[in-house]
């Protein structure tokens, strides 16, 4: 994956270099068939040689110094050409006062060993109208004090100083550019430059910015607030690669008549916010990698395109890539009736959840690759209105987009295939698709897995909205039980059943306590949401029977005549002694007792007969 993210973004930039950037091939630097020197064999020299340049005799001494003499030269020819000739020129002095006339295209480019210039200050250039590649190339070139320098009548500064890999300071701070047609690649992979301050320039005229500081790494600042855009055709790959820009005011850009916005922002990493609300994108045909981040963490959070034109566009590939901080992108109101590419359009924009789709018109598009690459947080996307006829490739459009749990396919997206849609491997779900209607209710018994959709979907029968199936989802009772206190008395009981099913809940026999009375519904239905009844129970009041203190067993007496009872008068006595026990509050004689009493009484009774019969005697 990382190759192939590499592999991307260099193949961005070196396009744009190719396709925008004269550079190399307008000069023909070390190739003996163009226009510029050759410099595979230079001659070395041993002693200080007089050269013929552009009228004048100029001098290389031994050590690679080129002593200038003043005079007059009109559009003189590059110094490299001494350079491929007579040996390396290290070093450049203007000796006496310069005159240059007509142009200074590639006056002092291509000098690969050049470490310094000295007696700027002794250049004329009034006349000079173009100065375009003027330092191109000059690999060695640490510092530019340019501060003398009459720009006043310089229509093109077209990559003046692009490809100084050593310049560090340059001072134009006060060049007069009311004139200037073409600023494009200005300062073109000025890789170490520190500073650079534009912030006076006069860009009224100006019709071409496009790859103005491509790759300056090193800029941490970058004040543009005050251009004047209004005549810009181009701004293409501007701010390429500008990775250590944490802000970028832009939002005063008149961009009326720009055709061509490709790759403008592409690389800016650090950035954390980027105004571009007002763009007027009329006239825009190509937006590729225009806000493309990919390979750098992207520190935007948010980005209004909402107001962007895009009728005339015909390239969007990569537009918003690498975002990985943006969760939303208003594109709701975008004609891509005219574009033919959407390769990695949202790509590795990893925070995303929110994206409109639904009016996009694909008709034309050919390439969809990567086009939701690693999209980890988008849930669902909306391409009923894709037509996909003309597709050629959809090569892992959907990979790692591992959340994305709703599709919608129109009858004219064609097919799946090789799209890469993720397995479902969450919990909650079973795995597979289904498709359902508007209600969200399935409308087919078929399932399929991520492997099986992409491989058996065709349109038209097959468009429709495909979901993750949910796994069934069964409802809880919490059933608690505590004490007239609150205090647990046993473990809670946990009821499961079908959403829209009853239940019923009875209390339970607890040792020690009685039930008394519950909260919460004790009969009711399953619902979505988890319920809880609680059920509350006193301590058990029951008392052991007491004893009855109070009863006395009647006791045996001796026994006479006079006090032997007749039978009515023991039953009287019986009752009278149960009438007693009951006044007392004391429980009654048991079946034992009563019985060992009339025993008792019956002995008496008899006793008494037979006395009485041994005195009749």
């Amino acid at each position: 994956m990382r190759v192939k993210q590499g592999l991307m973004v260099s193949t961005a930039i070196l396009s744009m270099l190719l396709a925008t950037g004269q550079g190399f091939a307008d000069s023909g630097w070390g190739d003996p068939s163009g226009n510029g020197p050759d410099t595979s064999e230079r001659v070395p020299s041993d002693v200080d040689q007089t050269v013929d340049w552009s009228d004048l005799s100029v001098t290389l001494d031994r050590d690679g110094t080129l002593h200038i003499p003043g005079g007059k030269v009109s559009s003189p020819e590059s110094i490299s050409m001494i350079d491929a000739a007579y040996g390396s020129v290290k070093k450049i002095i203007i000796e006496g006062p310069l005159v240059v006339r007509g142009s200074a295209h590639e006056m002092f480019a291509g000098l690969k060993d050049l470490t310094a210039i000295e007696g700027l200050n002794n250049l004329d250039t009034a006349g000079v109208t173009s100065m375009s590649e003027m330092f191109y190339g000059d690999e060695k070139l640490t510092s530019l004090d340019l501060s003398s320098l009459n720009t006043t009548n310089v229509l093109s500064m077209r990559n003046m100083f692009a490809l100084n890999y050593a310049l560090e300071d340059l001072n134009i701070a006060n060049f007069d550019t009311k004139n200037v047609a073409s600023m494009h690649g200005m300062f073109d992979c000025d890789y170490v430059l520190k500073a650079v301050d534009v912030s006076k320039f006069d860009t009224t005229n100006v019709l071409d910015m496009a790859n103005m500081f491509y790759e300056n790494n090193a800029l941490t600042t970058l004040d543009v607030s005050g251009f004047n855009t209004a005549k810009v055709l181009d701004m293409s790959a501007m701010f390429i690669g500008d990775d250590n820009l944490t802000s970028l005011d832009v939002s005063g850009f008149d961009t009326a008549k720009v055709t061509n916005m490709e790759s403008m922002f592409l690389g800016l990493g650090k950035l954390k916010e980027l105004d571009v609300s007002g763009f007027d994108t009329t006239n825009v045909t190509d937006m590729r990698d225009m806000f493309n981040m990919y390979g750098t963490e992207g520190q935007l959070t948010s980005l209004d395109v909402s107001g962007f034109d895009t009728a005339n566009v015909m390239h969007m590939g990569g537009m918003f890539a690498g975002n990985r901080q943006v969760k939303t992108i208003d594109v709701s109101h975008f004609d891509t009736s005219q574009v033919k590419d959407m390769y990695m359009m949202f790509g590795d924009d990893q925070s995303l959840t929110d994206l409109d789709l639904s009016n996009f018109n694909t008709a034309k598009v050919e390439t969809m690759d990567d086009m939701f690459l690693q999209n980890y947080a988008l849930e669902k996307v909306d391409l009923s209105t894709f037509d996909t006829s003309n597709v050629l490739s959809m090569y892992d459009m959907f990979l790692n987009a591992n959340q994305l749990k709703q599709i919608k396919l129109g009858t004219n997206f064609k097919s799946l295939e090789h799209t890469a849609l993720s397995e479902i491997n969450q919990t909650g779900y079973s795995g597979k698709w289904q498709k359902v209607n508007q209600a969200g209710q399935g409308v087919s018994s078929k399932l399929w897995s991520s492997a099986e959709l992409v491989n058996d979907y065709q349109a038209p029968l097959g468009a429709g909205t495909y979901v993750w199936q949910p796994t069934e989802k069964l409802a809880t009772v919490t059933v608690k039980y505590q004490d007239e206190h609150g205090k647990p008395i046993h473990d809670d009981q946990v009821i499961h059943g079908q959403t829209g099913t009853v239940y019923t809940v009875a209390p339970e026999k607890i040792a020690g306590y009685v039930f008394d009375k519950s909260s919460g519904s004790t009969k009711g239905s399953f619902t979505d949401e988890d319920q809880q009844v609680v059920l509350t129970y006193r301590a058990d009041q029951i008392t052991e029977p007491s004893k009855n203190t109070n009863y006395e067993q009647p006791a045996l007496t001796q026994v006479n005549s006079s006090s032997t009872p007749t039978l009515n008068e023991a039953l009287t006595k019986e009752s009278a002694s149960e009438a007693k026990a009951e006044t007392n509050d004391v429980l009654p004689m048991t079946g034992m007792l009563h019985a060992a009493w009339l025993q008792f009484v019956g002995v008496t009774m008899l006793l008494g007969v037979a006395v009485r019969f041994w005195f009749k005697k």
